[in-house]
């Protein structure tokens, strides 16, 4: 008998405790997105976590509001016409509300005349393009099964085993440098074909991304790459599909 009621109190024990364990709290991002250079709000912009189906576009304020984002480490990607698509990564805590200001770079676009040309599913800046640059060689590539096989969090931890890049920290920032030129230099960025220099770096998390390239040499970069004045390597990131996650990172 006391056994039994030894058993039932247990029960009840490891019940309350069961119950009584807190859900993760998700948070919200409220944002506004600005022009880099005019400050002027950016409308019609589309707001994206990525790894998740969350998305959200901007008001006529340029300002958006997502809730239900998870907590942790993410990676916000935005796309705007007339911009180059950009990601930044945000450190949400359980339940906290972020706010913060995105500014978007503009992109240049130059029309000197009109032509109609079929869709490319496998141009340079698919899967096929990455396999092909691959091929031809003239630079480092890290791979979707790379980065699944590697114990790393952020690009700049899948940057120590190539030769030519070097990471500099202070505190808890990084930078990330390449060395075969006289001088180090800091590398241009691209996300997903289109340059990011100014929000992306070595802190992007590898739980969203399927694909790298490094370029060290300005003169290794490829045609599909190159920028005016051009004055160091380059790195290429290639993320996952908006709602789709690398693996069991």
């Amino acid at each position: 008998m006391r056994l039994g009621l030894r058993a039932c109190v247990g029960a009840v024990a490891l019940s309350f405790i069961t119950r009584s364990a807190p859900a993760q709290q998700n948070g919200a991002l409220i944002g506004s997105l600005v022009d880099r250079l005019t400050r002027r709000p950016v409308e019609g912009a589309r707001v994206s976590v990525l790894g998740t189906p969350l998305g959200a576009s901007t008001d006529t304020a340029g300002r958006f509001d997502m809730s239900g984002v998870p907590a942790g480490i993410r990676v916000v990607q935005i796309r705007a016409i007339g911009y180059t698509i950009s990601s930044w990564v945000v450190d949400l805590a359980e339940g906290q509300t972020l706010r913060q200001t995105f500014e978007l770079e503009g992109r240049a676009l130059r029309v000197d005349s009109i032509a109609v040309e079929a869709a490319q599913p496998d141009g340079w800046r698919s899967e096929g393009g990455f396999d092909r640059r691959r091929a031809r060689g003239g630079g480092w590539f890290i791979t979707h099964e790379d980065i699944l096989n590697r114990r790393a969090e952020t690009v700049s931890d899948l940057m120590r085993t190539v030769p030519g890049v070097m990471t500099v920290c202070r505190g808890r920032t990084c930078t990330l440098t390449m060395s075969e030129t006289t001088r180090p230099c800091s590398p241009e960025y691209f996300l997903d074909g289109f340059p990011a220099t100014f929000s992306t770096g070595p802190s992007f998390p590898i739980n969203q991304i399927r694909g790298v390239e490094i370029y060290i040499s300005r003169f290794s970069v490829p045609a599909e790459f190159q920028r005016p004045n051009l004055q160091c390597g380059v790195i290429a990131i290639w993320t996952v599909d908006p709602g789709a996650r690398l693996g069991n990172h």
